[in-house]
């Protein structure tokens, strides 16, 4: 399989600096449509229900998720949709980001159930909170990765699930 669910391209956040390496991910079922832009959001979030323990998480009555890193909100925004019973929190550190992320949240109507943070994640983050914390394409970029997964880990519910999921990079 080449590229996000066999379409030949990547996810890139828009901000990165990256253009070749592929995430460092498990396959991803091959769905078409399913292409991730700043135009577009993934299609589905299908293989999440691949994946027992992640789907038990996500789909549990009232879940709450974390898209950390979350840019403009795509990765936000498809699980809203592919699961409607959980609330969502995305956190970004830049504005122009986070005010689209409201914007295409918005456009999509899932307002009431998803919200936005413009700060440092390893700093806003309060404790035992959420029952999956996501962290897409944004590891690479940080200044401090080891803190903001210390930050994702104290955030959890007991028993929650942190998933990163980026690029093979040398540095």
């Amino acid at each position: 399989m080449t590229g996000w669910a066999g379409t030949g391209r990547w996810p890139r956040p828009a901000r990165s600096h990256r253009t070749s390496s592929p995430p460092a991910v498990a396959a991803i079922p091959a769905t078409p449509g399913n292409g991730w832009s700043s135009r577009r959001p993934p299609a589905c979030w299908a293989w999440s229900a691949g994946v027992p323990d992640l789907h038990r998480h996500l789909d549990r009555p009232g879940a709450v998720i974390a898209d950390l890193g979350c840019g403009e909100g795509w990765s936000t925004i498809a699980p809203a949709r592919a699961y409607p019973g959980a609330a969502l929190h995305g956190v970004d550190p830049d504005v122009p980001s986070t005010t689209a992320a409201a914007a295409h949240t918005a456009d999509a109507g899932l307002g009431e159930r998803i919200t936005f943070t413009t700060g440092d994640a390893a700093l806003s983050l309060p404790p035992a909170t959420f029952d999956a914390v996501f962290a897409f394409e944004c590891l690479h970029d940080l200044p401090h990765p080891v803190e903001f997964l210390d930050a994702a880990r104290r955030a959890l519910r007991p028993d929650g699930v942190v998933v990163v999921m980026d690029e093979a990079a040398g540095d």
